[in-house]
Formats: C-alpha cells, sequence, structure tokens
C-alpha cells in the first residue's frame, strides 16, 4: 500500500526558476481527496476509483483530455506536467471593470517579460491555439510554445455609455484619447473559435498559504500548487490552498482524529487496500474529524449520495469582511430517514381527527366555543362564511401582517419558534412555525414533545399549503398522509464563522453543527419561503380583575392568558369577556332598538339574534346587535335593503347553517394575486471592435 501511495514526480518549466518537489504536495492531495481526481498511471488502477460515493465539494471532480484547458476542469497532474502552467491575466486595457481569463503570460519567457504602453498593449493582442487550447498573452509567447500552430488573434472592445463613432480613426493614440475622454471600458475580446475559461471569484477567494497561521509544516510544492493551480474548492482558489490553511477547531481537536474504518458502522463493502491507506496514509486536517480520505470511505456508505446521512443538499462557502460563511442549502430528508416515519406509520395505523377541540398546553380547550365568542365580540368572519368583514384562510395572512387571520383558521394551529438547538440567539427574524396537531396519531407526541433527534428538531415547509412546521412529526400529524411529504422541504442553514471550518466531510450534519458551536459560531435557519413573523409579546391576561364575572369558563381563562392574535389590542378580547365592567345583562339584545339603522342585513340580523351575550360589547348583546342598532356608515354591509319594523325572527336558519366554524363544509376559495409591473430603465451599452 506504501508504495502505491508514492507520487511520480512530475517536473515542467516554472517562472524564472525550478519547479519545487511536487511528492509531498500530491501525497497530501490524495490523502485529501484520493487518487481519483487525478490522471496518472499508478493512480489510475487505485481501489478507490472503484467507489460510486459522492465526494465533498472540496474535492471538485476534474478532466483528464485536451479539451478540459477550455473548460477550465483539468486535474492537477495534467495542468502540471504541460509545457507551461497557465494563470490568470486581466484582459482590461483602459476602465475599472476587471476581467480575467486562464492564459500563458508573457513573463513565462524572461526575454518577453518587458512593460508595455497602452498602445503596444492594443497591437499585441493575446492568442489562442487552434491545435491546443491554449491562450498566450500575446503572438510572440505563442509562438514560442508552439511554433507551426495556428494562432487566433483576440479582438479590442470599446464598451461605452453614449454612443462614439470611432469609424474614421486611423491612429493608436486617437483610440485611446477619444475612450478616456468618453470614460470608455477597452478590453481584450476572446476569440470565438477558442475561448479560454473565465477566472471567476465569488466573494474573497483564498489563493496563498497559512493565511490562519496555522500550517505547522512549511512545503514549498504545496505552495507553488496554492499559487499556480485555477480550480475553485469553495472559498479557496484550490485544494492546495485549502491543505495549507488548516481551520483552528479540526486542528485543535486533532487527537480525536477518527483514523480507524466502520467507527461510523455505515461501511458496508470492506475493501483491505482502502483499510491499509486509512492506517498508514498522513494525516488531511480538510477531510476532519477522519485522519484522511480513506478514513473517510470506510466510515461512509459506499453508495452514499446524500451530502450527511440525514439530508440531501449541497454546501457553498463563501467570505465576506473577515467572516465565513457555510450555506447548507437542504433539498430533502435522506431516504433512511423517511423510511423511519413510514415504519412508524405502519406499526400504529391509529389517527382521530378534531374538529371542535384543539389540544393546548396539556388540556383540551374547546375551539368551537372560542370562535363563537371572538365572533359575538368581534362582528368578523370564519372562513367559510363572511358576515361583516373579511378574512383570510390561508397562511398569506402570516406573512403579512396588513391581512387579516381569520380566527377559525389561528386556533388551528399553535404558533411558535423552532424548537433547534444550535439557535443560540432567537433572532427576531427567525419564523414562527406550527407546532400543534390537528390528529391524534403516531407522530403526534414527536411533535408536541420534540426530542434532539433531528428530524424531531428541524424545521420544514410545507410548500404546497405554503405552511412551516416545528419539525415532521408536526406536519404529519396534521395531514396524516406520507404521500404529501413530496410537497415537504427542510429549512437551509447558514453557519456564519468568524474563523474558517473544515465542515466538508463529517457524516452527520448535527456534528457539523456540534463543531459550529463549540466555537460559538452563529447559526441560522431560512425557510424556503416567507417568515411568519413573531408577533410583539404581551403580558399574560387575568380574569376577573373586576370580580364581577359570574359564568367562569376554563376555555376561556386559557385565551384570556395565552392567545395572541395578530391585529388585537392589548388585553384581547376573551380578557374583555372575562373582565365585565358591570353586573347588569345588555338590554340592547335585538335590532334597530335605537331607530337608526338604515340598512337591513339579514345576515347581521340573524347573528344577533343566534350569537352569545359577551361582555366587551356592553351594553349591546354582541358586536352584531351593536351593527344592527347603528347607522350602516360605521360598518360594511352585504345587502342594501331597507328594514322593516314589523320584521320578526321567524324562519331563521340554524346557526350550524349560516356561521359555520367547521373548515371543510364549504369549499375554500383563495384570493387571487395582484401582480404589478414597474418598467424598468435601461442603460444603452455600445461595443465597438477592431
Amino acid at each position: 500500500m506504501a508504495a502505491i501511495l508514492l507520487f511520480v514526480i512530475l517536473t515542467f518549466p516554472l517562472v524564472f526558476g525550478q519547479t519545487p518537489d511536487l511528492t509531498v504536495a500530491f501525497q497530501q492531495y490524495v490523502d485529501t481527496c484520493s487518487p481519483k481526481p487525478l490522471c496518472s498511471t499508478p493512480f489510475n488502477v487505485f481501489p478507490p476509483l472503484r467507489y460510486n460515493v459522492t465526494f465533498p465539494t472540496a474535492c471538485p471532480a476534474c478532466d483528464c483530455d485536451d479539451k478540459c484547458i477550455l473548460r477550465g476542469t483539468c486535474c492537477p497532474d495534467y495542468i502540471f506536467s504541460r509545457e507551461v502552467v497557465p494563470s490568470c491575466a486581466d484582459v482590461t486595457i483602459i476602465g475599472g471593470d476587471i476581467k480575467k481569463y486562464l492564459m500563458v503570460p508573457k513573463c513565462s519567457i524572461q526575454d518577453l517579460c518587458t512593460t508595455e504602453t497602452l498602445e503596444d498593449r492594443l497591437q499585441n493582442v493575446p492568442v489562442s491555439s487552434k491545435r491546443t487550447g491554449y491562450s498566450y498573452e500575446n503572438k510572440a509567447v505563442g509562438e514560442k510554445y508552439e511554433q507551426g500552430a495556428i494562432l487566433m488573434d483576440w479582438g479590442v472592445e470599446f464598451i461605452c455609455n453614449t454612443s462614439v463613432d470611432f469609424n474614421f480613426i486611423s491612429k493608436y493614440s486617437e483610440l485611446l484619447e477619444i475612450a478616456q475622454r468618453e470614460n470608455c471600458s477597452v478590453r481584450y475580446s476572446p476569440n470565438y473559435e477558442v475561448k479560454p475559461p473565465e477566472c471567476t471569484t465569488i466573494g474573497k477567494t483564498i489563493s496563498r498559504c497559512n493565511t490562519t497561521g496555522l500550517w505547522e509544516q512549511y512545503d514549498a510544492g504545496i505552495d507553488w500548487a496554492c499559487s499556480n493551480f485555477h480550480q475553485h474548492s469553495g472559498l479557496f482558489k484550490n485544494v492546495f490552498c485549502r491543505i495549507c490553511n488548516p481551520a483552528k477547531t479540526s486542528m485543535g481537536y486533532a487527537d480525536s482524529l477518527i483514523s480507524v474504518c466502520n467507527h461510523t458502522g455505515l461501511w458496508q463493502s470492506f475493501d483491505q487496500e482502502v483499510e491499509d491507506g486509512c492506517l498508514s496514509g498522513s494525516k488531511s486536517h480538510v477531510t476532519y474529524p477522519f485522519k484522511n480520505i480513506f478514513c473517510w470511505l470506510c466510515n461512509t456508505d459506499s453508495k452514499k449520495t446524500t451530502l450527511y446521512k440525514e439530508i440531501y443538499g449541497d454546501i457553498s462557502e463563501s467570505s465576506e469582511e473577515g467572516r465565513y460563511l457555510y450555506q447548507i442549502n437542504v433539498t430533502g430528508f435522506a431516504t433512511e430517514e423517511t423510511l423511519k416515519l413510514k415504519q412508524m406509520a405502519e406499526t400504529n395505523k391509529t389517527s382521530i381527527s378534531f374538529t371542535d377541540m384543539i389540544w393546548r398546553e396539556g388540556r383540551w380547550v374547546n375551539k368551537t366555543k372560542l370562535v363563537k365568542q371572538y365572533q359575538a365580540s368581534t362582528g368578523k368572519s370564519t372562513c367559510n362564511k363572511t358576515i361583516v368583514f373579511d378574512c383570510v384562510c390561508d397562511s398569506s395572512c402570516l406573512e403579512d401582517p396588513s391581512k387579516e387571520c381569520c380566527i377559525d383558521f389561528l386556533l388551528d394551529f399553535n404558533l411558535d419558534v423552532p424548537s433547534f438547538n444550535y439557535l443560540q440567539n432567537l433572532s427576531s427574524q427567525i419564523s414562527l412555525t406550527i407546532s400543534s396537531c390537528t390528529i391524534l396519531n403516531v407522530f403526534t407526541d414527536k411533535c408536541l414533545n420534540p426530542s434532539n433527534d433531528f428530524l424531531e428538531s428541524f424545521p420544514v415547509t410545507d410548500m404546497a399549503q405554503r405552511k412551516h412546521y416545528r419539525n415532521i412529526y408536526c406536519f404529519l400529524c396534521n395531514k396524516n398522509d406520507l404521500a404529501d411529504m413530496q410537497s415537504v422541504v427542510p429549512w437551509d442553514l447558514a453557519i456564519n464563522s468568524s474563523e474558517l471550518l473544515d465542515v466538508q466531510f463529517h457524516t452527520s450534519v448535527n456534528d457539523v453543527l456540534y463543531l459550529a458551536s463549540l466555537s460559538k459560531q452563529e447559526i441560522t435557519l431560512s425557510p424556503p419561503l416567507p417568515n411568519w413573523p413573531e408577533r410583539p409579546s404581551t403580558n399574560p391576561g387575568i380574569c376577573n380583575k373586576t370580580g364581577l364575572w359570574r359564568a367562569v369558563d376554563a376555555d376561556i381563562l386559557w385565551a384570556c392568558k395565552t392567545i395572541q392574535l395578530p391585529n388585537e389590542q392589548n388585553p384581547n378580547v376573551f380578557c374583555r369577556n372575562c373582565n365585565p365592567q358591570v353586573p347588569v345583562a345588555s338590554n340592547l339584545n335585538a335590532c334597530n332598538i335605537t331607530r337608526v339603522w338604515d340598512r337591513l342585513d339579514t345576515n347581521i340580523k340573524t347573528a344577533c339574534y343566534e350569537f352569545p351575550e359577551v361582555s366587551a360589547t356592553f351594553p349591546y348583546k354582541n358586536q352584531f346587535c351593536r351593527f344592527c342598532n347603528s347607522h350602516s356608515s360605521g360598518y360594511l354591509v352585504t345587502t342594501t335593503q331597507s328594514p322593516k319594523e314589523s320584521d320578526s325572527n321567524s324562519g331563521i336558519a340554524s346557526l350550524r347553517d349560516i356561521f359555520s366554524v367547521f373548515r371543510g363544509e364549504e369549499q375554500k376559495k383563495c384570493t387571487h394575486l395582484q401582480l404589478q409591473t414597474k418598467p424598468v430603465s435601461i442603460t444603452s451599452v455600445y461595443e465597438y471592435e477592431i
């Protein structure tokens, strides 16, 4: 095994000097990424190539064909075995818009490494070889390395904010003078037949060794490879730059590295040579918490396709203003996790649905009673029936504070912030989630009393219904159908760190979160749909402060103390009902006693009669009696008939028929979205090529 791990030394020219010994560099590369992303023959027969494992993005895939130069995907040993190594060169002649392409620099040849004027640069354009796909900073460099090859000239483009006529200008000096006067950008434009890869940078890329100050043993080969290889590895310029910038956390726990096979119990396909590589290979901090890539391989399922054992997704890394952002984009739960849910469902298929009652804080609450009390106090509607004022019966009212939720919709769900262990500071930006059940089934307990298990603590969103849930179990104790899980998406995770973290090779996302929490890094959750903002907290309400409440009711007591309704004043209507101001009954308990009601509305009249008496509307029996004893200009009515004093209350439909609080008796219709378009201003850009 040790002989296989030794790399054949590659030699090639370096700018004005000798290439350093790359033995250690490639040994570290193999211990970090395995021989899979290499082209050299000794590694093509190495056993890990048989593994169909999804490798972390720290080790990007690469190619070994001639066209990989054009794609910018060549493996490092392929690039380093070439006669010359391309680097990123700025193609901007005038202007601040820097653009770089991968090409062989003129300073790879000492005699050509001279200072050029702007006119020289206009005339000595880069060239690209049709034979090799390489681009060169100028024709002299190309002819030096590729004698007899067809070299394609690049163009020069002038980008101006106003129209400028360059057609009748014959001198380079005049072109430059006008371009500078008109604030034009001037840069080389690649030949469309052979276009080199553009050097792109996302945020700030770490492109040199030991920026962390923790690299214990300097190696000139690794340092050189970090400077001269161009293939991004997350927020690093390349894998070699990642290798020579160890993280503080992984270095601090080096003694606890996993250096034996199947420590995790996930390895299913034994392979002696992989185990030998784990035991005898050198350490790589990049593969933390594993000693090296071979120890990672023999602690991972050989058919691994998930990011971590719990989830599918990917990791993106970036750096801004001295901080490092690790974005874990979660696309779904791993198959093994969903199988657990199916097994639970098969074990116990008993389920009971509730319509009248809701389970809150260890007790049953009569939802129907509270809805009637609320309507009697406010005159507001329910999901299935509008009496006077409209309300919204979908999650858009939780996203948009200007929309008013229907009371029965709100009472269906207890809303709370996620019970996620690693959120150190519950920011005001965190979304509320549904943390209650409408169905008693095998999932109910794990919704109401979640443990630290990942599935029980990780929030999800139902994309179809636009609802956020505390965890997948809360979704299932409101839907009771595993088939509906296709619309469920776990939230994304982000770690905003003050220091570099090695997070790519962990087998569990819980381990990543634990690592980040050790150094007290900021961990945030982001739902795939807009947040449900947390409501301003209010002091718990107290009943019977007046001493005049005679009809003591446990449900009203609970509602006064607990419920926080959007757009409601404090104390809430339930508290006003359990704190009557006078000991006598209402005397305005029928319509038009005041003789000022000017427009008959049969719905309001029926509601005044049918809804219970509440203290909040004294001296009126309820809010509907207030409406029908007031001028119609004070509220919105649904009919325009004139009232008749002889109208009686005979023939009134039942309360259940007219003001049903049971959702599902009548088909709900969604409110249509109104789309507004805005004009887009376009700045003309004129491009000229010479």
